[in-house]
């Protein structure tokens, strides 16, 4: 009786120790494939940005998401809320541009600028 008490701690012990081996292989392959995900993510982000017009849509996209104003919406917790979470999205792309590595930001920033002035001097 002792022997089979022993052969059954072992199975699960080995049942065990499989679990956590495919658990490892399972993370291994979704860790791979997060990735690939987000490098091919940065990667249609930074062919965005080498286009004057894909930096114009960007900088439109972080005015109307709020990204560099306050979300507080006086007397309003509903609209405060609203904006606190589309500038979430503004400021998740703005980290998206950072980690592209270029100047992509400043070279946004400069452009709309430019074209500010241009719109006063008119």
């Amino acid at each position: 009786m002792l022997r089979k008490s022993c052969i059954r701690i072992m199975d699960n012990n080995d049942r065990l120790l499989k679990v956590e081996e495919d658990s490892e292989k399972l993370n291994e392959i979704a860790a791979k494939e997060a990735k690939r995900v987000y490098d091919r993510r940065i990667d249609d982000l930074r062919w965005i940005l080498s286009k004057p017009q894909g930096r114009r849509y960007i900088w439109w996209l972080f005015g109307h998401c709020g990204t560099f104003r306050t979300p507080y919406v006086p007397k309003d917790t509903n609209f405060t809320h609203i904006n606190i979470g589309k500038g979430d999205i503004g400021r998740l792309i703005l980290e998206d541009i950072q980690n592209v590595g270029s100047n992509a930001y400043a070279q946004m920033r400069e452009e709309c600028m430019a074209e500010q002035l241009k719109k006063k001097e008119k």
